[in-house]
């Protein structure tokens, strides 16, 4: 019997490769010991007779029997592989009930994980609806925004731009004014008018013109000054010890008032004595002491403004009047 043959039989039946194969055999063997035996029989049976009628029953009996031996060991095999299939499957449709019974309860939690799953997306959606709402609102609120800073911008540049002006319209009223007032207010000076007497043994007194050459009066005219001996040149520092030791030519009279175009003469005496010899041999040549006649002027102008003007001459030499003073480096000027 060929394998083609046990295959089929095995898919039609169920048997397995082993116990078709051996049945095969053992069918094989029987057959071929029952074809010799026949032969045997069959001349013994022309040899020996009734002998061999015998041999022949006693063959087939054999044959007969190792043929049921042979059926029936194959049919115990088959037996215990139907037994043994039953088992296994048996115990595969168990598995396979209990595979099944895991894969609905995956089913089900598949199902019930797809209906959160579901549910979270719908969630996410409406919370990415309610963030596109508020970025649409936030979109609007800063283009409000900016719409609202540019419309400040604008302004403020126009405030600025109005500030400037009116900067330079303050600037040139007051630049204005301040000229108007420069025009206007009073201006005091001064010019030397010599020393008077300034010989041995007499008394020298120092004079100055004071005019006021501004087109409105000046108030509260007071003249301090001296006249006085000093070592020369004067120095910087030498300017406010001097300041500081004068007071005013009229200590009573403060609220002296100068109109436009008037003058009038100061007198300072010299704050010793008189001029001694000594004095005289000093200032002949006007290198190392001179006679000096120092002073300020303080005034208010109309627009109640203080000023003050400074003086200074210097003398030396036997002559001492107005054409032989010479202005001090330092000292003259005004406000």
């Amino acid at each position: 019997m060929s394998f083609k043959v046990l295959g089929s039989i095995h898919a039609k039946c169920g048997y397995s490769y082993d116990a078709l194969r051996l049945w095969g055999l053992l069918s094989r063997m029987n057959l071929h010991l029952l074809h010799h035996w026949h032969r045997i029989s069959d001349r013994w049976r022309r040899v020996t007779g009734p002998l061999g009628k015998w041999f022949r029953r006693v063959g087939l009996t054999y044959v007969t029997a190792f043929a049921a031996i042979t059926a029936a060991v194959f049919s115990g095999m088959q037996w215990r592989e139907m037994h043994e299939s039953g088992t296994d499957t048996h115990n595969l449709a168990s598995d396979t009930q209990r595979l099944a019974n895991a894969a609905a309860n995956e089913a089900l939690a598949a199902r019930d994980q797809a209906a959160e799953m579901s549910s979270e997306a719908a969630t996410a959606q409406s919370e990415l609806g309610d963030l596109d709402r508020s970025v649409s609102a936030a979109e609007r609120n800063a283009t409000a925004a900016q719409t609202q800073a540019k419309a400040m911008a604008e302004s403020l540049s126009f405030a600025q731009q109005s500030a400037t002006a009116a900067q330079g319209s303050a600037k040139a009223a007051q630049t204005a004014l301040t000229s108007d007032q420069k025009r206007l207010r009073a201006y005091l000076t001064s010019d030397m008018r010599g020393i008077a007497d300034a010989s041995q043994g007499s008394k020298a007194v120092g004079s100055v013109a004071i005019k006021n050459v501004g087109q409105t009066p000046a108030y509260n005219v007071v003249v301090h000054g001296v006249t006085t001996f000093y070592t020369w040149p004067l120095t910087e520092a030498d300017y406010p010890r001097i300041y500081q030791s004068i007071g005013p030519l009229i200590p009573d009279k403060t609220d002296l008032t100068v109109s436009p175009g008037a003058d009038f003469s100061s007198h300072m005496k010299l704050v010793f004595s008189m001029i001694t010899g000594s004095y005289m041999d000093s200032i002949k040549d006007g290198e190392r002491y001179r006679l000096i006649s120092i002073g300020y002027i303080t005034y208010n102008d109309v627009f109640a403004k203080p000023h003050t003007t400074w003086f200074c001459y210097s003398y030396f030499g036997t002559e001492t009047d107005a054409s032989h003073g010479q202005y001090c480096d330092l000292g003259n000027g005004a406000n």
